[in-house]
């Protein structure tokens, strides 16, 4: 420790001041590269993978909030096919047909057959088909399946 006194007391005022200062420039960049730098990194590689994690978890969301509103099938559908002709104020026959059931309205105002329609889309029914004819009185025909 002596030995390192007396090599800085030989030195000149002017050379201990750039010392300092090249001691303070190296500590600087080693702070800046080897401390600073990588909790940067981390930082944004932790940001990136958070947003990251967000955007699956919205996906996944929304997945789920659409199978839960198409997942009407069976007494449900039937149901929500039974309830749109009500609030359409016609009759509906429907049938069982392969993986859905298949409806028919015959002879409607073109009024209830878009009442009907309209309430199946609130509903979040979404037909498989769906067929409209119409008749020269000016009333249709819907038929349709549902998944």
């Amino acid at each position: 420790m002596r030995r390192l006194q007396a090599l800085w007391a030989s030195r000149t005022h002017r050379e201990q001041i750039m010392l300092i200062g090249l001691g303070l420039l190296i500590t600087m960049v080693v702070v800046w590269y080897g401390v600073i730098q990588p909790v940067r990194y981390w930082q944004d590689s932790a940001a990136f993978e958070r947003q990251a994690a967000e955007a699956r978890l919205l996906r996944v969301t929304r997945q789920i909030e659409y199978a839960r509103a198409h997942a009407q099938t069976g007494t449900n559908a039937r149901s929500t096919l039974e309830q749109a002709a009500r609030q359409a104020g016609v009759q509906v026959q429907i049938a069982t047909s392969g993986s859905g059931l298949g409806f028919e309205l015959d002879r409607i105002p073109s009024e209830s057959g878009r009442a009907f329609l309209v309430y199946l889309e609130r509903a979040k029914l979404s037909p498989k088909a769906l067929r409209i004819d119409a008749y020269e009185d000016g009333t249709l025909r819907i038929s349709g399946q549902t998944g």
